[in-house]
């Protein structure tokens, strides 16, 4: 079907969309979201914690009541019972420290620990040239990164498809010309269509040539050929902001009087069962992950 007639078939804006493909892809990528959200939580809590003990703690004097020796496989290990008073209660924890601290320390000497006020039964010794400042730089560094790609995910899984959608539910359609098709090689290869068209510019309204490029899936790269004539959804304020109507992953729903000559097969259909197939998966992998730390 060239262009023309398949511009000639589009119904009218706002149009009705339906995804025909992709859920296996979207399952998978929930159940990696569901364990980055798990490794995200134990980031969080020991930046969150460390950071409340560097610079929301106080700090009290604490008495060595026993210096404790343990021998290992790699050497012997150390740990300091201490007792201190903290709100008009009495405390004591247990400090790992290292053999030189062990060597310099006795039953009775006096030792400043860190309180956090929340959690008055965990103690940690106070060190004098601790370099707070540059600790919660790289603590602030380790967990913004695994959070910026927590973002990423998710808008890969709902922004980027909700933008599609009101693309091709609120666009203004063209005809378009493919000038270059690249695939990018790697653990994940990359499909990428280049395709050029007319629109009308947002300031002056004369029409202009724009060049844009999508990813496609294999089979359909496979499929298109450059100087192919295809149809492109854009958005009149933004008409490098385009989408290749028959490469996306959503089909329109015309209504049962209309002819549908762009449905796909029933076996292309969204079903229920995708769905719930997400959940169970997504399910699974929490309470796997939940059981491995021993949350659950």
């Amino acid at each position: 079907m060239d262009s023309s007639s398949e511009l000639a078939l589009l119904p009218p804006a706002p149009r009705k969309i339906r995804r025909r493909r992709g859920y296996y892809q979207i399952a998978i990528q929930h159940v990696f979201l569901v364990v980055l959200v798990m490794f995200l939580q134990v980031f969080w809590t020991i930046s969150v914690g460390t950071v409340r003990i560097l610079w929301f703690s106080r700090t009290v004097p604490a008495t060595v009541t026993k210096i404790l020796v343990s021998p290992g496989a790699r050497g012997p290990s150390y740990d300091l019972l201490v007792a201190y008073d903290f709100g008009g209660a009495e405390y004591s924890d247990k400090l790992s420290i290292g053999p030189r601290q062990a060597e310099s320390f006795k039953e009775g000497d006096t030792v400043p620990v860190q309180v956090v006020p929340e959690r008055p039964d965990r103690a940690h010794l106070y060190q004098e040239n601790y370099p707070y400042l540059f600790v919660t730089i790289l603590l602030c560094l380790f967990t913004l990164l695994p959070t910026a790609a927590l973002i990423k995910m998710l808008w890969q899984l709902y922004g980027a498809p909700w933008q599609l959608r009101a693309l091709m539910r609120e666009g203004a359609a063209t005809s378009a010309r493919i000038v270059n098709k690249k695939e990018t090689s790697g653990r994940c290869p990359n499909y990428i269509i280049a395709y050029e068209y007319q629109a009308p510019s947002p300031e002056t309204f004369a029409p202009v040539k724009v060049k844009a490029s999508m990813n496609v899936q294999p089979e359909d790269f496979q499929k298109a050929a450059v100087g192919d004539e295809v149809v492109v959804f854009y958005q009149p304020k933004r008409p490098r902001k385009s989408v290749i109507c028959r490469y996306a992953d959503y089909e329109f729903v015309f209504s049962a009087l209309a002819e549908r000559p762009l449905e796909t097969s029933a076996a292309a259909t969204p079903l229920t069962w995708h769905w719930l197939a997400m959940m169970l998966i997504a399910g699974l992998a929490f309470l796997a992950i939940a059981r491995l730390f021993g949350w659950w």
